[in-house]
């Protein structure tokens, strides 16, 4: 499984440690250079993806994550990968507050706090959602997703304790098990 990820205007540092934090790392993670290149900038995540993506005759199947206005980027490019031999499984957005989530795949919202938790879902609320409680800073969520504690928050609206790793793991494995 392919796992790409498009962080926001942030240190390099923190994607890596973002990374990092995931014990299994079994997948193929492909990290947006967006240190260098705009990560709100659908084409060149497209140019990103054609030029590192494998070459297969087969469809690919990758799960998207993005981090603060990589989610700009990301669910742009989400749709176009989905027509090009790429299927994506999911779409994971942290921190992406303002930005609507749509598409033809399972879609989930992180959030750093309550606030931007309850004022993203008017654009899409996701299969299932987290957020930070007590709430934590925006590059906090994303240099140590292992130590913010907060809540899942189902499609039924039930809170489950949890911590943002752990929801992200939750997704990630589900997908492993459909791979």
């Amino acid at each position: 499984m392919i796992i790409l990820v498009c962080p926001g205007f942030n240190q390099a540092e923190l994607n890596h440690s973002f990374i990092n934090a995931f014990p299994n790392q079994d997948e193929h993670w492909l990290l947006y250079p967006s240190h260098q290149l705009p990560p709100y900038s659908p084409q060149d995540i497209l140019d990103f993806c054609s030029k590192s993506l494998p070459k297969s005759n087969m469809t690919l199947e990758v799960i998207l994550i993005g981090f603060s206005a990589g989610v700009v980027g990301i669910q742009s490019v989400a749709t176009r990968l989905d027509k090009n031999q790429v299927k994506v499984k999911a779409l994971i957005a942290i921190d992406g507050w303002g930005v609507p989530l749509w598409g033809d795949f399972p879609t989930y919202r992180i959030s750093h706090d309550y606030f931007t938790h309850w004022s993203s879902t008017i654009l899409g609320a996701g299969n299932e959602s987290f957020y930070a409680d007590p709430p934590v800073d925006h590059l906090q969520l994303w240099r140590s997703p292992q130590t913010t504690k907060g809540w899942k928050v189902n499609n039924n609206g039930s809170k489950i304790a949890t911590t943002a790793l752990k929801f992200i793991e939750e997704i990630l494995e589900s997908y492993r098990d459909n791979y």
